[in-house]
Formats: C-alpha cells, structure tokens, sequence
C-alpha cells in the first residue's frame, strides 16, 4: 500500500480535492446536493491518481535512471499493474461525473484527455505546462459543473487564475532536479516560472478587486501574503539555484494551492467557514508529506 501511494503521491492529491471544494462552495454555497459533491470529489481524485500513475509509467525509463527507487523502476509495482490502475480510474472518474450530470461529463472527459497528453505526449514539448495548467483549470469547473459554469463569470477568472499558476508552478519545476549539465535550462525555467506564477496571482487579483464580497478586505490580505510568500521561497531557491532548494519551493507552492482554494472560496461566498473547510485539507497533506514526497 505505501508503495502505491508513493506512485500517485498521496500529499498532492488533496490540492485536487481542494479545487473540488473552491468550485462546489463558489455556485452552490453549501455542500448540497451532498451526492453530487461527492460524486466529483471521488471523481477528480481518480483522476488525480490516475494522472500521477501514467506520468510514472511513461517515464519509467528515465526513473530507472535518476529515481530508480520509485515504485515501478523498483519493482515493487509491476508496468502491467499500474497501467491497469490507471486506466479503471480514468474511467471511473469519468463516469462517476456523468452521473452528476453532462456537463460533469464533458469536464471530466476533457479532463482525462488533458491528463493522457500531458503524461504521454506533451510533457516534454514547451505544450507541457500549458496541459498542465488546463488540467487545473478543468478540476476547479469540475467542482462547479452541477451549474452552467459559463453563468459565474468570477469562478471562470478564478479557475483561470489558478490555471496559470499551476503553468508557472510547472515551469519553474521543469529541470528541478537537473545536474549542472542542465544548469542553464533550469536558469530558464525558474525565471519564466517566477514570471508566470505572479500572472496567475495577478489574475486572481482582477478578479476580486472586480468583484464585491462581504470578506473582500480579508481575501485580498490573504493572497497578498500567499503571493509575497511564494515569491521569497521562489526567489531564494533561484538565488542558489540547488535542486533541493528549487523541490523544497515546488513543495511549498503546491501546499499553497489549498490555502488559495481556501481563500477564494471564502471571497466567492462571503462565508469564513468555507475557509476553514478547504484550510483543513493542508492537515493531511503536511502528515502525509512527511513521509513521501508530492513531487
């Protein structure tokens, strides 16, 4: 069991759940109907896990070089099991939303299309972080499909703003462990990550200076320091430019989703409590990341 959930990194699949929580809390205000938001939470934890198992089994080849002792280079999980796992979760998750409703459907499907061509296409072509930032984009309006998402304006620039966040967060991660031979394109990639992850809080700014909400002087607060600091951590990793600098930012940046699902749920809504929700989520993803690595 801890070998499969290394394979599907068990700490980040929670920042999943998050988006679930932000989308559902945005245009429902509620956990009703209690079915349907625990069909697309369900649905996009498949989705996650079954995102993390491809992206070990099209790269087992290069873990079998630089981290031979994931589960599948190991041993301990077989080519054959894992991509059986992933494909039933792929499509469990997929129907799991289309019980929800068509829409649900046409995001998970989409979803799921994003995930095999990020992990099997595009993950090494500059289309890669873009792939993954849609992914993120899709996962938040998952959380939303039980309306017709293209109604809430607000939720569409909060699911893009963290889109282009998670672009910049895979940026930045591009060539986090790369030896001094691929020291001058990591010298790229956190730069234009840096860049990119500051559009996203940019974004998410328009939205909520745009946008009334009785928690608006709060959030705002919120994001501000969220975004002052990721940008230190990412700063400080550029500056000495060690791959265990730059994984300990990426770590850091991916716990930070929660707390910005967190604080942009508690500004769509105007409630605190929803805050407290999604916030809980970081309580599972710090006991579990104490033991295996998200990234």
């Amino acid at each position: 069991m801890r070998n499969w959930l290394r394979l599907i990194r068990l700490p980040a699949v929670f920042t999943a759940m998050a988006d679930i929580f932000l989308g559902f809390f945005a245009t429902k205000e509620g956990f009703e109907p209690v079915s349907g938001f625990l069909l697309l939470l369900i649905s996009s934890t498949c989705l996650y896990c079954a995102g993390m198992i491809f992206n070990d089994v099209f790269d087992r080849e290069v873990d079998g070089r630089e981290r031979p002792d994931r589960p599948i280079p190991s041993g301990a999980i077989s080519v054959k099991a894992a991509i059986g796992a992933g494909a039933g979760l792929l499509i469990l998750g997929v129907v799991l939303a289309g019980l929800v409703g068509w829409l649900s459907l046409v995001i998970a499907a989409s979803l799921a299309v994003f995930v095999l061509l990020y992990d099997g296409v595009l993950k090494a072509t500059p289309l890669g972080p873009i792939a993954m930032g849609a992914c993120r984009f899709l996962n938040v309006l998952l959380g939303a499909s039980t309306v017709v998402v293209w109604d809430y304006p607000a939720v569409l620039l909060t699911a893009a703003g963290l889109g282009v966040y998670v672009l910049g967060v895979t940026v930045f991660a591009r060539n986090e462990a790369a030896t001094e031979t691929g020291q001058q394109t990591r010298w790229w990639s956190t730069r234009v990550g840096l860049l990119i992850v500051n559009v996203g809080f940019v974004i998410l700014g328009v939205m909520m200076v745009t946008n009334e909400s009785s928690a608006q002087t709060a959030a705002i607060a919120m994001i501000f320091v969220v975004g002052l600091s990721v940008d230190l951590r990412m700063a400080r990793a550029i500056s000495s430019d060690k791959p265990a600098d730059i994984q300990n930012a990426v770590r850091m940046m991916l716990l930070s989703i929660i707390t910005l699902d967190a604080t942009l749920a508690m500004f769509l809504t105007g409630n605190p409590l929803f805050f407290l929700y999604i916030a809980a989520l970081v309580i599972p993803t710090i006991a579990s990341g104490r033991v295996m690595s998200p990234t």
